[in-house]
């Protein structure tokens, strides 16, 4: 999502920089604009959702940290933003009941740490505040650590996360 925040970011810039207009004497001249960085709000809670079962995690940020970040940046790279989001989501639960339908979906939202119980009771936590992404699903098999991937390579990533299974 961190660079989802950046790539719309810097295609506003070169929308606008794209865009220019004339001064007095009929020179072309470029619309300057420095892209507006965000960083992820922390979490407005603080609770934590307990995983011991084969899982993809969807997470996504609470109202007050989508509320933030509405409020930072231009509706448009919001909008834009958000839509994406959809359907990056819809195609992530689509291609998980698809590639792997025993896996459980669980949604994490309004939580600030995941805990991944391995079978072994071996206890991993991530802190949803680290992450820079507002958005994501990790990867969870119940033997190994948990793993971060990218939305739109969902497919590989199951493939290759339990490709010992």
């Amino acid at each position: 999502m961190e660079f989802l925040i950046r790539w719309s970011a810097s295609l506003a810039t070169v929308l606008l920089w794209s865009c220019g207009h004339t001064n007095d004497s009929g020179t072309l001249q470029a619309a300057h604009v420095r892209p507006r960085y965000i960083e992820k709000p922390p979490s407005s809670y603080q609770d934590t959702l307990k995983i011991k079962v084969e899982a993809a995690v969807f997470f996504c940020p609470d109202s007050v940290q989508l509320e933030k970040v509405k409020d930072t940046l231009d509706t448009s790279v919001y909008k834009a933003i958000m839509h994406d989001y959809f359907y990056q989501v819809r195609n992530g639960r689509k291609v998980v009941r698809e590639s792997r339908p025993a896996l459980t979906i669980i949604d994490a939202q309004n939580y600030r740490y995941l805990l991944f119980i391995n079978r072994d009771n071996s206890r991993k936590c991530i802190d949803l505040n680290t992450k820079g992404d507002l958005y994501g699903i990790l990867l969870f098999d119940g033997k190994k650590d948990p793993v971060l991937v990218d939305m739109p390579n969902i497919k590989t990533a199951l493939s290759f996360y339990f490709k010992d299974q």
